[in-house]
């Protein structure tokens, strides 16, 4: 090789052009070549940044050679320790009280159902049932002479749930949710005819769960009870539901404490209403 360059460069003697061709080819060659097994911290970066979303593009989609279709059961109860405030239209129409309840909460997932029925590479969105309810005490209000006892509330809902992000039941995971809720809220009415009104509509919402560490994460739900009233009511009512909590888990078994709240608004041609609780909210789930 040595005597090929030797040549190259006496030839390129009498012709400066080509010699500066061969040399300009050379550089440009081997700095190309060490360029491309050049390390940097940025093209490191880079790389990794790339890596990672197409793991999560991955994970989206379902391994039909291993994901075996798996029921997976959820199972939730919780006692939540608040204060309501109720406001009317008028500023002295207002009280607020402590109002303690107690929830459950039955999540049965059909995990795997269409990969492991159909064999076939799809998007691993997951579906799922659930069934809720939440009963509070009486709310025996500060001023008796805006209420009267004997009145709380009990919701239920029914809902279908999709997971587009999650293995499974003990997987950091994005649930969304849709169904329907029926409610009988007695505290904000004065009248006798329509304490006990049972209400119906649509809900819709999100749950989102995530692991910090495998036995420690945080957890969040999120339900917006749409527009409701009854044919022997004229009242419209919505309202919201929401938590976030910190958990440990232990196995099949998670330890909840957090926070929580629940708003409610009614309305009519007459009159306006709203009721504000928020308090302490501590549970157990089984994951089964």
């Amino acid at each position: 090789m040595g005597n090929k360059w030797v040549l190259v460069i006496l030839m390129g003697l009498g012709t400066p052009s080509f010699a500066d061709t061969i040399v300009t080819t050379y550089v440009t060659k081997v700095q190309e070549e060490r360029q491309s097994t050049r390390w940097t911290l940025t093209e490191w970066l880079r790389i990794k940044e790339r890596m990672k979303m197409m793991d999560v593009w991955l994970a989206m989609f379902s391994n039909p050679e291993k994901d075996a279709f798996k029921p997976e059961l959820n199972l939730v109860y919780g006692i939540t320790r608040g204060t309501m405030k109720y406001q009317g239209e008028a500023t002295d129409d207002q009280d607020h009280a402590a109002l303690n309840g107690a929830q459950a909460r039955v999540q049965l997932w059909l995990t795997n159902i269409f990969t492991g029925s159909t064999g076939v590479r799809l998007l691993n969105i997951d579906f799922g049932l659930e069934a809720g309810g939440r009963q509070t005490a009486d709310y025996d209000a500060e001023t008796t002479t805006v209420f009267t006892k004997d009145r709380g509330i009990s919701n239920r809902f029914y809902t279908g749930n999709f997971r587009i992000f999650g293995k499974n039941i003990q997987d950091s995971s994005l649930v969304l949710k849709v169904g329907q809720y029926q409610s009988k809220n007695s505290v904000p009415f004065l009248d006798t005819d329509n304490s006990r009104v049972l209400r119906r509509g649509m809900v819709a919402g999100a749950e989102l769960q995530l692991y910090l560490f495998r036995w420690l994460g945080i957890e969040g739900n999120y339900l917006s009870f749409g527009k409701a009233n009854a044919v022997a009511d004229e009242r419209d009512v919505t309202g919201t539901y929401y938590d976030y909590m910190a958990y440990i888990e232990v196995s099949l078994v998670r330890f909840l404490i957090g926070y929580y709240g629940e708003d409610w608004q009614f309305a009519n041609d007459a009159a306006k209403a709203t009721t504000k609780e928020s308090g302490l909210f501590t549970g157990l789930k089984l994951q089964l």
